[in-house]
């Protein structure tokens, strides 16, 4: 393993060096004009298909141009067709190593040595395509730095935040991967993610700008609102809180995909809500109507077979450093408080605390096979 890993850094060394030594010399100028007209050529050829008519047949005379420049190019640099081949196959092996799910679904240590050094080895095998024309690879290479994004923003929380340049390098990547493709919307709620939820202190503003900007190009994500809602709960906003997570069970992706375990995280977020919306802050009086919207948003995630019981124990049960949402202060606790009361709604809610109780005991339950 330590041979291999060495070889990686030992590779992309020479790639530093190798193109050091070509940026000192004049031919890396016209090498680099070649390709981009090689790019431009093959862009063209895309771009024709949409057109029609008159337009077409003008088009068609220019394309037939440009590609005699393209096998004029071949013949004074045959090397471009296996460089465009090598820069694919490099775009599609990186995105198949780099963590692509939801920040919040992986953790650095999930990665292994070897692909945390395969990662590092193609980073610096990206950056070399900076001199030359993208365009044609532009979604490719959008996915690559959302990739990067969310690699060094995984590495950033499993170093206790402690490391301001993974940090930084995690919102370069992202906002980068923005500026190549506006429609990444997995890369914009990354990077709502990251304001949200990495960072020691939240921003919300920012956080916020991109969940909306998600979803000004695709209405039909559940994610953003999801992280809004979460936003307004932290506000104290439960109402705000629940209209968001109603409306995300009206759509149909979690973010360009359905996603059947992120569907009901949403029930168990707006079951919080729903509980906060039921307490009266100034008594211990509760309305009981909010607490059987919360039970029946938990039965819901207690009895389907989809529950991802990793992520929803963590938040239930807690950690060192959060309260969980059953303990005294947790937001699911009021449930089975017994000093919380409902004047003459009193025999409702102890009905509805008493399904509570079963399902708290379903969930504790999943611990020990989760």
């Amino acid at each position: 393993m330590k041979e291999r890993l060495d070889l990686y850094g030992k590779r992309a060394d020479d790639i530093e060096h190798l193109l050091s030594v070509l940026l000192g010399l004049s031919t890396i100028y016209s090498i680099a004009l070649a390709l981009s007209a090689y790019a431009q050529v093959k862009d063209s050829a895309k771009k024709i298909d949409d057109l029609t008519g008159d337009a077409k047949a003008e088009v068609r005379k220019s394309y037939e141009l440009t590609e005699k420049t393209k096998a004029d190019i071949l013949k004074i640099f045959p090397m471009f067709e296996t460089i465009e081949s090598r820069v694919n196959f490099m775009m599609h092996h990186l995105l198949d190593l780099l963590p692509r799910l939801d920040l919040h679904e992986k953790t650095y240590a999930d990665l292994s040595g070897e692909e945390k050094e395969q990662i590092f080895y193609y980073e610096k095998s990206v950056s070399a395509l900076e001199i030359f024309n993208v365009k044609p690879f532009s979604d490719q290479i959008s996915g690559i730095f959302h990739g990067l994004g969310s690699f060094y923003a995984l590495k950033y929380e499993h170093g206790g935040r402690g490391t301001r340049e993974d940090r930084e390098r995690s919102i370069f990547y992202l906002e980068k991967a923005v500026a190549l493709d506006g429609k990444n919307v997995k890369a914009l709620n990354d990077r709502g993610y990251l304001a949200l939820r990495i960072d020691a202190q939240p921003d919300y503003d920012t956080a916020k700008k991109y969940l909306k900007q998600s979803l000004g190009i695709d209405d039909d994500q559940q994610r953003p609102r999801y992280n809004l809602a979460y936003i307004a709960h932290m506000q104290k906003d439960y109402k705000e809180s629940v209209a968001q997570i109603t409306e995300a069970l009206d759509r149909h992706k979690w973010q360009v995909s359905p996603y059947a375990p992120r569907r009901l995280d949403l029930y168990y977020q707006r079951a919080c809500s729903y509980v906060r919306l039921g307490i009266n802050p100034d008594s211990n009086a509760v309305k009981v109507d909010y607490f059987e919207f919360a039970v029946k948003d938990l039965k819901v995630i207690a009895e389907h077979p989809d529950t991802d019981w990793k992520g929803i124990l963590e938040a239930f049960c807690g950690t060192k450093e959060i309260v969980g949402d059953k303990d005294n202060g947790g937001d699911l606790y009021p449930l089975i408080a017994p000093e919380y009361t409902s004047g003459n709604a009193q025999e409702k809610l102890n009905k509805t605390r008493e399904e509570a109780g079963k399902i708290f005991e379903q969930f504790l339950g999943k611990r020990l096979i989760n």
